[in-house]
């Protein structure tokens, strides 16, 4: 809204309105950035800004005005491979006779370069070139690094257009295979078992796979706000893509904007194929927002709507009792989807089973989950941790405990809180030296964590650092939130006071 109003107040200000274009994709409002974008004149507009109005003439089936605006642009990067792409498919489709099956390839050069043939295939299917464009899609499959989902599901789409349902079937299977439990193919097989009519090949469908590409291109570069925008821009073009709604909210949840996520989850409906994992990602970020009864109510309701709910909204459910500290309630939950997935259990289930079964004081069972996580994940450091800092706390197998640590530290060297069991698991084999020196190490990866503080007293303290022991105990008493160890460390302070300086000085005059 401020930008947009000082872009009225001095409309001589082509950066000023260029950045108010940005910012309205940035919020959604296409209609909006498109008003602007128009407001400046060709050789004014940036490429984002170029985008931004191709995209809205190409939602509104305008692939004149979206050609005459992809006309002056020149350049390389995202942004302009976007244009360029957006430019030819509406060309395919405008002008059939431009695309021919073979002969000197124009598309763009596509991130992450694997996607120049599925341009050419797009191009093809538009044009209403069946068989040809399927060759295109079997050869952009076969010579991609990676398969690309909404490709695939385009070649399924156009062989099932010429009856070849079976091939469809088989283009899907194979990509299961790749990336199994992908959603989006799941539905496709599915509606493709169900016999109903094949959608056709739009400019805007096809436009919107594209910009989709090149906002995972974005994101993997860690530029977020450009992915963040072209992920706006794809949804203009196919808004009942819920792909890349679910890549929207996560994309606004990695840039910390937790209010901005939840609605772009809770735009998806109920009756999404995608619904149970946008329902879970609000979890989450209720969660991380420290809402969790909120969480907890949204991830109950999900589960309680099906008769049969998915591992994932359990699994939601599961976490959001976890976070409101009911081990027993997570533990069932957890205990439910373990048993259910078998030898093939992924292994941060039972690294979740365990770490509840070890709050409800059932070590025997939890240590046992903790091993079996230890090894199903190659001894992933945050399980490690769990279980070696267990032992620590525990008083057993130490010597063990210490030399899993210490790969731990290897594998995570900046994980303060694993440096702190490795410190502490030291300390309680008597190192105190070695103690120190990564305890100390600890504290400045993690200066407000109270236990870290407190373990760095006690091992001061057993050096004769007593003022040093004193100091990090206050602090580690401020800094605690439960009771129980607040408590505990202030008797420390109470039982253990050190003589000042003119106590001492007092003793040795009498004497």
């Amino acid at each position: 809204r401020f930008y947009r109003s000082a872009a009225a107040a001095w409309p001589q200000d082509a950066r000023l309105r260029e950045r108010a274009v940005r910012e309205a994709v940035e919020a959604g409002d296409l209609a909006g950035a498109a008003v602007l974008a128009r407001g400046l004149k060709p050789d004014q507009r940036s490429d984002f800004a170029a985008l931004a109005l191709m995209t809205e003439r190409l939602a509104a089936n305008d692939l004149s005005g979206a050609r005459a605006v992809a006309a002056p642009v020149f350049g390389g990067g995202l942004t302009v491979f976007a244009i360029r792409a957006l430019d030819q498919l509406a060309e395919a489709k405008a002008t059939p006779g431009a695309v021919t099956p073979v002969g000197p390839q124009t598309e763009p050069q596509a991130p992450p370069g694997d996607l120049e043939i599925a341009i050419r295939a797009l191009r093809l299917d538009l044009a209403g070139k069946g068989p040809a464009a399927v060759q295109a899609y079997a050869e952009a499959r076969a010579g991609a690094r990676s398969a690309y989902a909404p490709i695939v599901i385009r070649e399924a789409r156009a062989l099932a257009r010429l009856g070849r349902r079976d091939e469809a079937r088989a283009a899907l299977d194979a990509f299961r295979i790749e990336a199994p439990g992908h959603i989006g193919v799941q539905t496709e097989l599915a509606a493709l078992a169900a016999g109903g009519p094949v959608p056709a090949l739009t400019v805007a469908d096809a436009g919107g796979v594209l910009v989709f590409a090149a906002a995972q291109a974005a994101l993997e570069n860690r530029d977020s706000e450009l992915g963040l925008r072209l992920l706006q821009l794809a949804l203009a073009l196919n808004p009942r893509d819920d792909m890349s709604r679910i890549a929207l909210g996560d994309a606004l949840s990695d840039l910390d904007r937790p209010e901005q996520a939840l609605a772009a989850f809770a735009a998806l409906p109920d009756a999404s194929p995608y619904a149970d994992i946008a329902r879970a990602a609000q979890v989450y970020v209720l969660i991380g927002e420290q809402k969790r009864a909120e969480a907890l109510a949204l991830a109950s309701k999900a589960a309680a709507t099906s008769s049969s709910p998915s591992p994932r909204t359990l699994q939601a459910q599961a976490d959001a009792y976890r976070a409101l500290e009911r081990f027993a309630e997570a533990e069932a939950i957890y205990d439910r989807l373990v048993s259910a997935a078998g030898e093939g259990v992924d292994w941060r289930l039972l690294y979740a089973r365990g770490a509840m079964r070890e709050r409800l004081k059932r070590w025997d069972d939890a240590e046992a989950d903790l091993r079996r996580a230890l090894l199903a994940s190659g001894n992933e450091p945050e399980v490690a941790n769990y279980l070696a800092y267990s032992w620590v706390e525990r008083g057993e197998n130490l010597k063990e405990a210490v030399t899993m640590l210490e790969r731990a530290v290897q594998d995570a060297p900046r994980a303060g809180h694993i440096i702190d069991s490795l410190g502490w698991g030291l300390f309680k084999l008597g190192q105190t030296d070695r103690a120190i020196d990564h305890l100390e190490r600890a504290a400045a990866l993690l200066p407000g964590d109270p236990t870290i503080n407190d373990h760095l007293g006690d091992a001061y303290w057993a050096a004769e650092r007593k003022l040093e022991a004193r100091f990090q105990w206050t602090r580690a008493a401020q800094l605690a939130t439960e009771p129980d160890m607040k408590a505990a460390i202030q008797r420390k302070l109470a039982e253990r006071p050190v003589e000042r300086p003119s106590q001492r000085l007092e003793a040795a005059r009498g004497g």
